[in-house]
């Protein structure tokens, strides 16, 4: 049914009639002039006449055409009822893939990206139909087909790269699997990453509009530290432990001054200032002491960037307060002996000596080191139990 949102503007038809009344009152009567010498001339007339009065009902016309189509906008039709839905089932199938990796997580001059993408996924929400079938991919999670916007909000990002090659074949077969007339595929991203093999599969995608929505104004300024490594293999109070921070930058035209700072027990006890070329990797080397026994907690942090998710790097260590070690041997030298007898009397290390023959019936979990001096081929079972005692962060 054909109805207007503004129907009072309908008086307005009656200015249709202006072009036909001004052409009323512009039409004059013409005198009739007769020459006995010119009948060949007022046939040529009569036929121009003719030509002019059909250019004249013309523009009578278009002018009316001009300003009905001109009331009808004003007027604003609409057509109301039941929309008609075929068999096929919703209109548009749509796919957002969301960049959720640790990309998003930078800050610009517009505020954090993550944030950003989130309000941006729920405007164009909003604009589908109850009988449309939109789906959300999160690109650091691609085989989770999520029905909702607000499922995505609560991932509030990831600490990895986005897997986008699964995220479009994910996105492939849900087209595949909802054949609808309209097929559209948006990404939101600030498209920092680059996928081998993205274009292949973005361009097997047929019959499908794309819809590509940049967040973030340009490349990330980003230092950040890959991983933090303790040197040391045994722990002892007021003995140095060296600590290597790896850090790597994502500057590819200039060299970037960074300044590292360790932090033990939440207290600044090492400071230094770096220069790392682009795209260039470094490790940073750090000490300190221990000052007591049991968990010692610390991280190496460096300066504010665009990127703060990977500024710090935790670690931890566990002093316990009696080192208990195991020690295998079946003929222990005497200068070996000796050893172990100062160190009994001088630190905080027990040692429990076995022979290889009766060493297994003891519980491996017990100890914090193992010592195997000349040890032999073990069995199977021997071998797996090591396995295990060293996943367990022992030596």
């Amino acid at each position: 049914m054909l109805t207007f949102i503004n129907a009072s503007i309908l008086t307005a038809l009656i200015a249709v009639s202006i072009p036909i009344l001004i052409h009323l009152f512009n039409k004059q009567k013409k005198k009739k002039i007769f020459f006995s010498t010119l009948r060949f001339l007022r046939l040529l007339e009569k036929k121009r006449l003719k030509r002019i009065k059909i250019y004249e009902y013309l523009l009578i016309v278009l002018r009316t055409l001009v300003i009905l189509t001109l009331i009808l906008a004003f007027a604003r039709p609409t057509l109301t009822g039941k929309p008609v839905i075929t068999d096929q089932g919703a209109r548009t199938t749509a796919v957002i893939i969301l960049d959720t990796g640790l990309n998003m997580r930078a800050y610009d001059d517009r505020g954090n990206r993550f944030t950003r993408a989130i309000d941006i996924l729920h405007q164009l929400t909003a604009i589908f139909n109850n009988d449309d079938q939109v789906y959300f991919i999160c690109s650091s999670a691609p085989d989770d087909v999520l029905d909702k916007a607000s499922r995505i909000e609560q991932t509030n990002g990831e600490f990895t790269a986005g897997e986008w090659i699964k995220a479009l074949s994910t996105a492939r077969q849900l087209f595949k699997d909802h054949p609808n007339y309209n097929h559209e595929l948006y990404l939101i991203s600030d498209f920092q990453f680059s996928d081998t093999g993205f274009e292949k599969i973005y361009s097997s995608l047929e019959n499908v509009h794309f819809f590509h929505i940049q967040v973030g104004n340009g490349p990330v300024e980003n230092s950040g530290i890959d991983t933090v490594i303790v040197k040391n293999q045994i722990f002892e109070i007021n003995k140095p432990i060296g600590i290597e921070a790896y850090l790597s930058t994502a500057d590819r035209e200039s060299p970037v001054s960074i300044d590292a700072h360790l932090f033990v027990d939440n207290k600044r006890v090492s400071h230094k200032q770096v220069t790392i070329a682009p795209g260039e990797n470094m490790a940073i080397p750090f000490s300190f002491q221990l000052k007591s026994t049991g968990l010692t907690s610390g991280y190496v942090e460096i300066g504010d960037d665009d990127l703060l998710a990977d500024n710090r790097y935790h670690f931890a260590l566990n002093m316990p307060a009696n080192l208990k070690v195991l020690y295998v041997d079946d003929a222990p030298s005497p200068f070996f002996r000796s050893a172990l007898t100062s160190l009994k009397e001088q630190s905080n290390i027990t040692f429990t000596t076995e022979r290889y023959a009766t060493w297994a019936r003891n519980n491996f979990q017990q100890f914090d080191i193992i010592l195997l001096a000349d040890f032999p081929n073990l069995p199977v079972q021997i071998n797996q139990r090591l396995r295990t005692y060293l996943q367990s962060g022992k030596s």
